[in-house]
C-alpha cells in the first residue's frame, strides 16, 4: 500500500500516513476552505489501510488549530480508527505545554472513543 503524504500549508494540515511502518502523522493546521474535498483521499487511504493493519498502528496528531468543521472531520476519522484492535492502537495527541485549547480538545476527543488517547505535551 502506498504511502500518503500530503504536505502542510497554512490552512491544511501535513499528512504522513505509512502502512509499511503503521505510523500515521498529522500535524499543523486545519482550517481548509473545503474540509471533506481536503480530507476524503485520507479517509480512502484509512478504508484501504484499516482492512489490512500493521500490527501496530501509531496515530501521532500535532495539530495546532482547528475550526469547527475540522473538528467534525478530524472526529469521524479518529472514530474510523476504532475498527483496528485497540491493543494494537496508539493514539498520541500531542500540544504545546501552554497551549490548553489543544490540551482540552485531547480531552475531548480522548471522551469521545473508545480507544486510549496519550495526551503528550511538548
Amino acid at each position: 500500500m502506498k504511502e500518503l503524504i500530503k504536505e502542510e500549508k497554512k490552512d491544511t494540515p501535513g499528512i504522513d500516513f505509512n502502512a509499511e511502518t503503521g505510523i500515521l502523522k498529522i500535524s499543523g493546521y486545519s482550517y481548509p476552505e473545503n474540509v471533506k474535498s481536503f480530507y476524503n483521499e485520507v479517509f480512502d487511504w484509512l478504508d484501504n489501510y484499516i482492512k489490512e493493519p500493521n500490527s501496530k498502528t501509531v496515530l501521532e496528531a500535532t495539530i495546532v488549530y482547528f475550526n469547527m468543521a475540522s473538528s467534525k472531520i478530524l472526529m469521524e476519522l479518529f472514530k474510523k480508527l476504532e475498527a483496528i484492535p485497540s491493543t494494537d492502537l496508539e493514539f498520541n495527541w500531542r500540544y504545546e505545554d501552554d497551549d490548553f485549547e489543544m490540551e482540552l480538545a485531547g480531552e475531548e476527543f480522548a471522551s469521545l472513543l473508545k480507544y486510549e488517547v496519550n495526551l503528550v505535551k511538548s
